[in-house]
């Protein structure tokens, strides 16, 4: 759900059209409580479909979100599957009122920014008994490779040489610094430590689609030692996953190098970086090679 092609052009045509769709929703939804008619609920979902399938179509996908969550709540309100059908009702109105604003936001230059959303978004989702959004749910940079498969030639040269080798004992190495970095046992030390070992793994592996990961994990590291990030229970969480793909690379071979990384760590490293409060050398390479820069709201 990357947000990298956005089209405002295109949003400036369509936006009046959205704008009245969303009218006649509301109309919809007006005459439903007027009258309890189950025809103007369906067609109020049926106006708030055709905003989303827009939206979607534009690759504006925070306000494609809203204005999904929106026709769920319509859905769940016609099938009397909500608790208090006056707080959903007011709840309704009040979001389809507040999409054109945040189209308006966006036609003004700023990015579409789903997590900018949340509150009006878990709104939505409680009253219709749903599990809450986090931030990192609705954080979706472009996660789309940035670094070209190895030829099937030097994957072979690779799993002759020493190469796998030398990643099994720089996977020990890793453990070890782990292990001493999440009982917080010279935490500095074990931090530079693990940053080391993510640049050799860098320097043998690092432009290929599973390398993206050394990377992330060194700017996650340095982040956390200058600073910008604390040492939390996630972070401890990530490098833990990091080190989960590395034992696949270690134990599979060499043609696991042209594998993607995992979508979910890809993504939550990205969302920890792009929260950093120091912008250190690898913080700043990750954000300008991932684009994260205002992808989360100051």
């Amino acid at each position: 759900m990357g947000e990298q092609r956005h089209d405002y052009v295109a949003l400036d045509w369509v936006k009046q059209e959205l704008e009245e769709t969303l009218k006649n929703a509301q109309q919809s939804l007006e005459r439903f409580v007027e009258e309890q008619d189950n025809s103007a609920i369906e067609e109020c979902q049926t106006f708030l479909s055709q905003v989303r399938g827009t939206l979607q179509m534009l690759q504006f996908f925070g306000a494609a979100l809203l204005a999904e969550e929106i026709e769920h709540l319509a859905k769940a309100l016609g099938e009397k599957q909500v608790s208090d059908e006056r707080n959903a009702q007011e709840l309704l109105m009040q979001s389809m009122l507040q999409l054109p604003k945040y189209l308006e936001y966006i036609k003004r230059g700023h990015r579409d920014l789903p997590v900018v959303l949340l509150p009006v978004l878990n709104d939505l989702r409680s009253a219709r008994g749903e599990r809450l959004l986090t931030e990192t749910t609705v954080f979706n940079p472009d996660i789309s490779n940035r670094f070209p498969e190895l030829p099937a030639e030097v994957l072979e040269k690779l799993a002759s040489s020493e190469f796998m080798g030398l990643i099994r004992k720089l996977r020990q190495m890793y453990q070890v610094a782990l292990t001493g970095f999440i009982r917080q046992e010279n935490e500095r030390q074990n931090l530079d430590y693990l940053l080391k070992i993510f640049q050799r793994l860098i320097k043998l592996c690092g432009r290929t689609p599973l390398g993206q990961l050394w990377l992330l994990g060194s700017a996650l590291c340095e982040a956390v030692m200058e600073g910008g990030l604390q040492n939390s229970t996630s972070v401890k969480t990530l490098l833990r996953k990091i080190d989960k793909e590395l034992k696949i690379l270690a134990e599979t071979g060499a043609h696991h190098l042209n594998s993607s990384p995992n979508p979910d760590l890809m993504r939550n490293l990205l969302y920890f970086i792009a929260k950093s409060e120091q912008e250190t050398q690898r913080v700043k390479q990750v954000r300008d090679l991932f684009d994260l820069h205002g992808t989360l709201p100051t």
